[in-house]
């Protein structure tokens, strides 16, 4: 008997593993349209209904207001990965769940950073995990106008949310779609690589400007000598934050007064993450938007470039 049973772990070891079970396609509808102007769902989780706003450049996550992630007493929380905004750091928690959505199932992870995220609703959701193939936003009982209509490739990652990819020559920046943003605002090192593209100069006093969390983050007014079309839509200046990662490139200086000694900050540096979010003040006149799911489009429809 002892050679038997010297054999059975040869065997198990070079037995072939079964085959994995094969990914299961996830519930889909055809098409949900939304208040372009007040994009919100109604979801479920953890048997609690909740009014989430949709934020097209979410990061495949639900980002909870505090009063409703404590209302989610029987999601099991956990760590999160920390918020970094400047120089401050939010430590948050976060939990998986069932979330249910227009009667479908969707998987997905809950966070809490214990600050609000948005007014007049629970939360966010992003709009990646929607269940259904086309997203439409549209203003309700508008006349439809003359609008030109422009497509652009979606790439949605955990890292950067969905955003459109651009290739600059110092490097790609990832244009962002922020409908609850009222200022279009580039993170430093996009800045840096704007400059370089439309000959931007620096300019002005440098001015606070609400970010995620409703935490301010100061910024300063870059002036293109080219105007820059971001995803067909035409910038001549746009904020930056001067409080984050600061690229690798410096920004030229504006002028000064004659004998004027000029000096450029130099901000602790951080993560680069070179993107800039479109707010209503370039998207305030695309009457429609469209995400498709597969393949995973953005069309803008706008009246002016």
């Amino acid at each position: 008997m002892r050679p038997i049973l010297l054999l059975l772990p040869l065997l198990a070891a070079t037995a072939p593993a079964p085959a994995p079970a094969p990914a299961r396609e996830p519930e889909l509808a055809d098409l949900l349209t939304l208040d372009r102007d007040q994009p919100v769902v109604p979801v479920e989780i953890a048997g609690r209904r909740l009014r989430l706003a949709v934020d097209l450049s979410g990061k495949g996550t639900v980002d909870l207001n505090p009063a409703a992630a404590a209302g989610l007493g029987n999601l099991r929380f956990g760590g999160a990965p920390d918020a970094v905004l400047g120089a401050e750091t939010l430590k948050g928690r976060q939990a998986r769940a069932v979330a249910r959505i227009g009667g479908m199932a969707v998987p997905l992870v809950v966070t809490d950073y214990d600050r609000p995220v948005a007014d007049g609703v629970d939360g966010t959701i992003a709009a990646a995990l929607l269940p259904y193939r086309t997203v439409r936003l549209a203003r309700p009982g508008a006349a439809p106008v003359a609008a030109t209509r422009l497509t652009f490739p979606l790439v949605d990652d955990d890292a950067n949310g969905s955003h459109v990819r651009m290739a600059t020559p110092s490097g790609p920046l990832f244009i962002l779609f922020g409908l609850d943003r009222a200022e279009t605002v580039a993170t430093r090192s996009a800045g840096t690589r704007l400059a370089a593209l439309g000959g931007g100069r620096i300019e002005g006093p440098v001015t606070p400007m609400p970010g995620a969390f409703g935490l301010p983050r100061d910024t300063r007014r870059l002036t293109f000598a080219r105007p820059v079309a971001l995803a067909g839509r035409v910038v001549r200046s746009v904020a930056v934050r001067i409080d984050d990662y600061r690229g690798r490139q410096g920004f030229p200086a504006a002028p000064g007064p004659p004998g004027a000694l000029v000096v450029q900050a130099r901000p602790k540096p951080g993560e680069t993450w070179p993107a800039i979010l479109l707010g209503r003040d370039r998207l305030g006149d695309c009457p429609e938007i469209v995400l498709t799911r597969a393949p995973a489009t953005i069309t803008l429809a706008c009246t002016a470039p």
